[in-house]
């Protein structure tokens, strides 16, 4: 997976940036996928997907561990 690759596309122009508003909302993922869903949809599902599996996993993997600069050792100092 190429992460620069829309960074290339606008920059060259074959494909248009989201308005600034949805921009600043933070969607211009979605925007992207409404311009070309049949080569973004299988890649936001998959990726995504596997993303959200791995940090549930993590999840369940810590709970109940303490955290660095989880407060609980300032509390046992005093």
């Amino acid at each position: 997976m190429n992460p620069g690759r829309a960074g290339f596309d606008f920059y060259a122009g074959t494909i248009r940036r989201a308005p600034a508003a949805v921009q600043k909302i933070g969607l211009e993922w979605l925007y992207r996928l409404f311009q070309d869903p049949k080569r973004l949809f299988s890649r936001y599902l998959v990726t995504n997907t596997e993303y959200f599996l791995l940090s549930f996993k993590e999840a369940r993997a810590n709970r109940g561990k303490k955290t660095q600069g989880s407060g609980e050792e300032k509390k046992a100092q005093g």
